[in-house]
């Protein structure tokens, strides 16, 4: 499973805001992932977050027991499939490619993402 940024968040700050069944499929897994597009995301965006405090956002992400999943150009080509997003968050675009190239659950409680229609697009706070 890889998550989604605003599942990540959640994971860091508000783990009681994530769905059971979500939480219990955490649990479940031998592994769990994070992308280095959500760190980038987070950057770019640092004002929204409080937990964006620290200056050492690589040991944050380190200490959250998820593994990187790093980006490959394979991703990048597989984000195109999703057209439908195009003039929307390039950040999404990459991060679901990165799911369906790897054949990973993507977790999220994005609603415009959840609409996509796709079963391997979960929703994070179910």
């Amino acid at each position: 499973m890889l998550f989604d940024t605003n599942a990540l968040i959640r994971w860091l700050q508000e783990p009681e805001k994530l769905g059971k069944r979500f939480t219990q499929k955490i649990g479940n897994s031998k592994v769990c992932y994070y992308s280095p597009i959500s760190l980038f995301e987070l950057l770019q965006k640092r004002d929204k977050f409080s937990l964006l405090t620290t200056d050492n956002l690589t040991d944050l992400f380190a200490n959250t027991g998820l593994k990187e999943l790093p980006v490959t150009t394979a991703h990048i080509a597989e984000s195109n499939r999703f057209g439908s997003l195009r003039n929307t968050d390039p950040f999404d675009r990459i991060l679901i490619g990165q799911a369906a190239s790897e054949g990973l659950d993507f977790y999220t409680s994005d609603q415009r993402l959840l609409a996509l229609g796709f079963s391997w697009i979960k929703d994070s706070t179910a």
